[in-house]
């Protein structure tokens, strides 16, 4: 989540998210964090609340209290949270060929082909994850559980793409568990906590860079 918040996931929700609920963009982000650990419903949040994660993250909603939040939504709510995560917030850019029957000419005819491509597999794999049932009887909540979806696939495919060339390819189920769902045994001395990773881990090299471009200087540009 700490990548979230350095693309300004947070201060973006502040600035534009009204739902009348106590502490709004923290119950966003634990439903969204909650989403990339592999919740697919509200009761599977709690994930964020099991074994060690209560010394590692603070202020994690409980699922009783995520619900509510997400009940509490209007459409007009819902349209807030898309103008944050419907958009992208990370941009990233590959050369492709392709082969195509289409009498358009060569950019229509990309543009299209790279849509149709894109939607299918953004839908395969919302439905491998949190869209595998939608949680609430109320329309605007399963709106609301979408639009939090989407922006948590964003923040997947932005971290496989800080990761390494494989990751940026990879499925989001393949990036949450090489990269998100890591067993660590928690060490605490002199007030600080340490974070012990498997040995002979084999995605280790994909975490250490995605760890060394979330919290390192800023990637350089290029024009």
């Amino acid at each position: 989540m700490l990548l979230a918040e350095l693309a300004g996931l947070h201060a973006l929700l502040g600035e534009r998210l009204t739902v009348n609920t106590p502490h709004p963009v923290a119950k966003a982000a634990s439903v969204v964090a909650g989403m990339l650990a592999g919740a697919d419903s509200i009761d599977d949040l709690d994930v964020l609340r099991h074994g060690g994660m209560p010394r590692l993250f603070a202020g994690v909603r409980a699922p009783s209290t995520l619900g509510t939040y997400l009940r509490l939504f209007t459409h007009g709510h819902v349209q807030q949270l898309d103008e944050r995560g419907q958009g992208e917030l990370f941009d990233a850019y590959r050369h492709h060929a392709f082969i195509t029957n289409s009498t358009l000419p060569v950019v229509e005819a990309d543009s299209r082909h790279r849509d149709h491509a894109v939607i299918e597999q953004v839908i395969a794999e919302l439905k491998e994850g949190p869209l595998a049932h939608l949680p609430s009887g109320s329309y605007t909540a399963n709106a609301a559980w979408l639009a939090h979806a989407v922006i948590a696939f964003n923040l997947a495919r932005a971290a496989g793409v800080l990761a390494d060339c494989r990751h940026a390819r990879a499925r989001w189920a393949t990036v949450r568990r090489h990269l998100i769902n890591v067993p660590a045994r928690i060490a605490s001395s002199a007030r600080r906590l340490t974070l012990h990773l498997p040995r002979d881990w084999p995605w280790a090299t994909a975490w250490q860079t995605l760890f060394d471009n979330t919290t390192g200087p800023p990637l350089p540009t290029t024009s």
